[in-house]
């Protein structure tokens, strides 16, 4: 949470102070993703993504098991 807080703070002086028109914010809990929606332009979940990438490195391998 700690990170997500930081970049929460960034986010939004990016936003008003530097009026800087798309931010992009990766998060480290999910749980975080609707306090960052009003203030960033993409929210990109770290875990979530790890996750399919992992999700889909394990169905190939299975597609394929002499390969791996």
């Amino acid at each position: 949470m700690r990170t997500d807080h930081c970049a929460l703070l960034v986010t939004q002086l990016l936003r008003t102070r530097f009026d800087v028109e798309t931010v992009v914010v990766v998060l480290n809990d999910p749980q975080n993703r609707a306090a960052f929606e009003p203030v960033a332009s993409t929210v990109i979940c770290g875990s979530r993504v790890l996750a399919t990438e992992l999700q889909g490195a394990v169905e190939t391998a299975l597609q394929s098991p002499e390969t791996a």
